[in-house]
């Protein structure tokens, strides 16, 4: 085919042409660029949101962290305070033992006027009257051969009726 056009218009028709594949060219290097740009953009809204997540739980555990350790610093110091209160009562003596163990050896006719019990020392005392004297001198040897009861003081009135006997007992606990 021969090309029968004059030189101008064969310029024409070729500037036309190369200006239709710039154009090509420069829409198709655009929808690239944008669709690059696009994938950056959601490459780094996930990275941001991976990273928010990751915030998150490392804040979660913090929290976590400190909230164990809060409460292993309650449990030690309950710990502590059972401890002490065990430690207490260990050292204490049961004024309900010494009671049950006293008026095991008191006879039914013993009118008790006091007791005192002294923690500290490990002492007890109480006085009262007996009705009977064989019922006092039963209730002395009971108290003195005793295993439970250390430093017996047996101590009665220096008139001795034969009725209301009064009598005071000092012992101490091992």
């Amino acid at each position: 085919m021969i090309n029968l056009l004059p030189p101008e218009e064969k310029s024409e028709i070729r500037l036309i042409k190369r200006t239709k594949t710039v154009l090509v060219l420069g829409i198709l290097l655009t929808i690239c660029l944008t669709s690059f740009w696009m994938i950056l953009k959601i490459a780094q809204i996930r990275i941001q949101e991976k990273t928010e997540v990751q915030n998150s739980l490392i804040k979660f555990e913090q929290n976590k962290s400190f909230q164990l350790e809060e409460i292993k610093s309650k449990i030690k110091e309950i710990n502590d305070v059972i401890l002490r209160i065990n430690k207490f009562y260990k050292q204490q003596i049961a004024v309900f033992d010494v009671l049950s163990k006293t008026s095991k050896m008191l006879g039914s006719d013993v009118f008790l006027k006091t007791f005192n019990f002294d923690n500290s020392k490990k002492t007890v005392s109480f006085s009262g009257t007996i009705k009977k004297l064989a019922s006092l001198n039963k209730m002395r040897e009971d108290f003195y051969n005793s295993q439970e009861f250390l430093n017996m003081d047996f101590s009665i009135g220096t008139y001795v009726p034969y009725q209301d006997i009064e009598f005071k007992v000092t012992f101490s606990l091992p």
